[in-house]
């Protein structure tokens, strides 16, 4: 019998989650605010869960910068760095075209 080989996700689930959200309404471009209060509409604004669910939909949208997959306006705000104007990129769209497939959860919300 084969072994069956355990492949990683090439995303977290936030990053999963900020892909989807953002190609949901491609023709929309999101803020990191407006980003977490989609992704995590169980948290209320102001509480520390809030806090913690920016940080972690900021921190993906950041890395998702890097890799190229999304693009964005970087501002200094009194909650630190955040991000305007969100939209995927070419590559984002083509990267969430292929793991539509079957790996991304389609409902863009994550385990957390």
């Amino acid at each position: 019998m084969a072994k069956k080989i355990e492949v990683p996700s090439a995303f977290d689930k936030t990053e999963e989650a900020v892909l989807n959200a953002l190609n949901e309404r491609a023709d929309v471009s999101y803020s990191s605010q407006t980003l977490y209060l989609m992704i995590h509409p169980e948290v209320r604004p102001g509480t520390g869960p809030a806090g913690e669910a920016f940080v972690r939909v900021r921190d993906a949208t950041e890395r998702l910068i890097a890799r190229d997959l999304v693009r964005g306006g970087r501002l200094n705000g009194v909650d630190g760095v955040c991000f305007d104007a969100l939209k995927l990129t070419k590559k984002g769209l083509d990267s969430v075209s292929f793991f539509n497939r079957g790996s991304l959860d389609s409902t863009h919300k994550p385990n957390q």
